[in-house]
């Protein structure tokens, strides 16, 4: 038998065939249990669901802070100081008409903005907005110029594209076509529409109205009551507007004033998962 310093010859081959031969099923197992773990994890609902609600959550945020600055650059670019979330209808409908008298709310409105629009053919359907619409109109032109802005006719700015690529005044808010329903409603990341509140500069407070949709109904929000009358209601974003998602359960809160974390904003109520432009996070914790 022959040796190598001391050694028998088949001693070394052989400790290395056991350690490349331990590696082996040491390796194999590794990969076998971990791609085991890794599908638990995705075959968790649970998991699965709340990863969901996590990136359509921050989908929404990013919606609510898009919808935000499409505001400001439709305030500074058309000289406005406020976007309406409704108009002067018994309902509280924005009237979009082919012809207005001149006197109507919203003929007054459309003429600050457009001041050179013939009121007596302006183009217009006749339909009749809410406020989540009416938002959607003002920042892209909605379902009527087909989300393309507005015609830099300065008679007939609600003209749809006549030429591909031709100037246009906005649209202030990109890719509106591809997250409305048909009627032109800017749908959240659940399929529900934002609610949309304005403070309205000519009464120089919030208006009296309430988004209805999915059987709830909100109001815009406030941290003060006046209790008794002795002081004004302290709205939140005073002079400006509130952006409100229902959340994951399509539910909104009823809005009015805000107790974070109780009544409807306790965890389980309508209005705990709610997203607003106002607050940090769900509405069922601070502002």
């Amino acid at each position: 038998m022959s040796t190598a310093g001391g050694r028998p010859s088949w001693v070394l081959p052989l400790a290395v065939g056991l350690l490349i031969g331990a590696g082996s099923v040491g390796a194999a197992w590794w990969f076998t249990t971990r791609g085991n773990d890794n599908a638990g994890a995705a075959g968790n609902p649970a998991e699965e669901e709340r990863e969901k609600h996590a990136q359509q959550s921050l989908a929404a945020r990013s919606e609510v802070d898009g919808l935000a600055t499409a505001i400001g650059a439709f305030k500074a670019t058309l000289n406005a100081s406020y976007i309406p979330g409704g108009g002067g209808w018994k309902n509280g409908a924005f009237r979009l008409r082919p012809q207005y008298q001149g006197v109507e709310y919203e003929a007054v409105y459309l003429k600050s903005n457009f001041p050179y629009l013939n009121l007596g053919a302006t183009g217009l359907p006749s339909v009749d907005l809410d406020a989540n619409q009416t938002l959607v109109f003002f920042l892209t032109g909605g379902t009527v110029t087909n989300y393309q802005g507005f015609s830099r006719n300065k008679q007939q700015p609600f003209t749809p594209v006549q030429v591909q690529g031709e100037g246009r005044i906005g649209p202030f808010l990109t890719d509106a076509a591809k997250k409305c329903d048909p009627q032109g409603r800017l749908l959240d990341p659940w399929g529900t529409p934002y609610a949309y509140f304005s403070w309205d500069q000519t009464m120089n407070t919030y208006p009296n109205q309430t988004f209805v949709w999915g059987g709830s109904t909100v109001a815009p929000y406030f941290d003060r009551t006046g209790a008794g009358g002795l002081s004004p209601v302290s709205y939140y974003n005073r002079k400006g507007f509130q952006i409100i998602s229902a959340g994951p359960d399509k539910l909104f809160g009823p809005g009015g004033y805000w107790t974070p974390g109780q009544g409807p904003w306790a965890e389980g109520g309508p209005g705990a998962d709610d997203l607003s432009n106002f607050g940090r996070g769900p509405q069922a914790k601070e502002p």
